[in-house]
């Protein structure tokens, strides 16, 4: 009886191993499927960009001083014409004061330069020296007619020789007064470029005070328009000097983004080109859109991510959508589509493998694993564009190396 049961289990054993072989060999393999159906294949590459203000207005330092109040914080909204910013400008009032007093100066000393002697003098000289030579005219109308009587023998020679001094004497003295007047009219006039040279010193002076004046005036800081208050650069109390950076204005919502790109992809971009741009946020993506504004005429050196020195040309991105939750300095994908092809059966690279010498996918049709070799076409990073072989509502199996994988094998649906 014993041997009787024991040889009924060992029989039990059997069948339920037989039934298991054979369930497993006839069992459908478990394949994660994938219908293709037409779609669009896109060959693009991504790059990291920054958002940068459309509209920025940055305040620079103009003058040497103190900073004496700050009246806005970062991230605030100003109005057109309220205050921001005020530096002490003391020391260039105390300047301005101090050219003034030497313009007041040169002016003073073109005055004197160009005063002369007085006009009575050179009018009594100009008087003398008429008078000097309407004597010496009635001197020599004198000789010429005792001249005359002396040939004639009606006076001596002592008349004659009288005569002859006396035109002598009143050349003499008509010379004298006409040297005096031309010393005097010399005199009044200064030495030549000497008028030149008092408008160029003025002219100088003039000029640094128009100088001090506009940094005195730009020293009380102002929004030009409706703004946000970007980044304030320096305290209230610290000593600036020409050229420091204050801060900074941008429009709220009118965004940039400048992104890097290497010279050899510069073939896939022109303005105007739309491209898509991804802010990855803490919670969720968000994908606005964006178009190619300008591209630099220039490369410059960038630091990569590996710490490499690459050659780089700046491309600015407009931006468009809801973008008012965006702040200038946030990093953004930038995605640029290369190459677009629509209608395309479609195909993940995995799915895809070797066979008698081309490329090849495995379909279930009608609940059993074929080989089905394809042409490829277009390729990305993680899929194929299939040109022939493959037909709308075909069932391909996305993974090649599924255990039990052949042809004819059953694949469950």
């Amino acid at each position: 009886m014993k041997k009787r049961v024991k040889w009924l289990l060992w029989g039990m054993v059997v069948v339920a191993l037989v039934g298991a072989s054979v369930y497993s060999a006839t069992r459908p393999i478990q394949a994660d499927l994938l219908e293709v159906k037409p779609r669009t294949i896109e060959k693009k590459f991504t790059e990291s960009g920054t958002i940068t203000a459309a509209w920025q207005k940055d305040f620079f330092s103009l003058t040497s001083g103190k900073v004496l109040t700050i009246d806005v914080q970062e991230g605030e909204t100003v109005a057109a014409g309220e205050a921001l910013l005020a530096l002490d400008t003391r020391d260039v009032g105390y300047q301005i004061a101090q050219l003034q007093g030497q313009l007041a100066s040169i002016q003073g000393q073109e005055k004197q330069a160009f005063s002369g002697p007085k006009e009575t003098q050179i009018t009594q000289q100009r008087l003398a020296l008429e008078l000097a030579q309407e004597q010496l005219k009635a001197a020599q109308e004198d000789y010429q007619r005792i001249e005359v009587l002396y040939e004639a023998g009606a006076v001596s020679q002592l008349n004659l020789d009288e005569a002859t001094r006396a035109v002598k004497q009143l050349e003499l003295l008509s010379a004298q007064q006409e040297q005096g007047l031309k010393l005097l009219l010399d005199d009044s006039s200064p030495p030549e470029g000497t008028k030149e040279q008092f408008a160029g010193l003025q002219a100088s002076i003039r000029a640094q005070i128009a100088l001090l004046e506009y940094q005195k005036e730009n020293a009380q800081l102002t929004a030009p328009e409706e703004a946000t208050v970007g980044t304030v650069h320096v305290k209230e109390g610290a000593v600036v000097t020409p050229g420091t950076a204050l801060l900074s204005l941008f429009r709220p919502g009118e965004y940039e983004v400048e992104v890097f790109l290497l010279p050899e992809d510069l073939v896939y971009v022109e303005p105007g080109q739309e491209v898509r741009v991804t802010y990855k946020g803490l919670s969720r993506d968000e994908e606005f859109s964006g178009t190619i504004k300008r591209i630099a005429s220039a490369a410059e050196e960038r630091i990569s991510t590996l710490g490499l020195v690459e050659q780089r040309v700046k491309v600015t991105i407009g931006l468009s959508g809801e973008v008012s939750r965006l702040r200038p300095g946030y990093a953004m994908d930038v995605t640029i589509i290369t190459q677009r092809e629509e209608g395309r059966l479609v195909v993940p690279k995995t799915a895809l493998f070797n066979y008698e010498g081309q490329s090849a996918v495995w379909v279930s049709r009608g609940g059993k694993a074929e080989i089905q070799p394809v042409e490829e076409g277009l390729e990305t990073d993680d899929e194929v564009a299939v040109v022939s072989g493959l037909t709308e509502g075909d069932w391909v199996i996305r993974n090649t190396r599924l255990d039990g994988l052949k042809e004819g094998a059953r694949i469950a649906q």
